[in-house]
């Protein structure tokens, strides 16, 4: 909220809707954040369009379903590899989703570039367009610290009522 991710006033609800989404494909909270600070700064109009994306992606890599594997296929990438390592969650996870984006991003041809995107990322792919969610991966410049800050807010007490309400 203080770097203003709470632009559309929907942060928390994203929040608690789509961090699930974002641990399936391997990523925490620090990149969940970074994500939703990289799909406003270009271009998603509200931060549940950017959670419904990755939820979108979570789903289909591992649905093994025809039109997930010519999304693989039409970006270079094996469906049953990439599936596996989508599911491993954690590490294996993460570097899945970062080489998904990272060769949609790589495809020069827009037509075969949009083919593959709603392939794998269905009418997300749609609604946030090629500049959007090919720079999900792209997230490397954000700087989230949640652990060190809810470190800082565990270190504020309130013991009494007197000094909750002043909080």
């Amino acid at each position: 909220a203080q770097n203003g991710l709470d632009f559309s006033g929907e942060l928390l609800d994203s929040i608690s809707e789509y961090s699930v989404q974002f641990a399936k494909v391997g990523l925490d909270a620090d990149d969940m954040f970074k994500i939703m600070e990289k799909g406003a700064q270009t271009g998603a109009f509200n931060l549940d369009k950017v959670g419904d994306a990755i939820k979108e992606m979570s789903i289909r890599v591992v649905d093994g379903s025809d039109t997930t594997a010519q999304g693989f296929e039409a970006i270079g990438l094996d469906a049953d590899k990439m599936a596996a390592k989508f599911a491993q969650g954690g590490d294996a996870a993460k570097e899945a989703f970062n080489q998904t984006i990272g060769a949609l991003a790589g495809l020069e041809d827009p037509l075969a570039q949009n083919t593959a995107g709603v392939s794998l990322f269905g009418t997300m792919w749609e609604d946030l367009g090629p500049e959007v969610v090919t720079a999900l991966a792209d997230i490397e410049d954000g700087a989230y610290a949640t652990g060190e800050a809810l470190d800082e807010m565990k270190e504020v007490k309130y013991d009494d009522l007197g000094s909750m309400l002043e909080g």
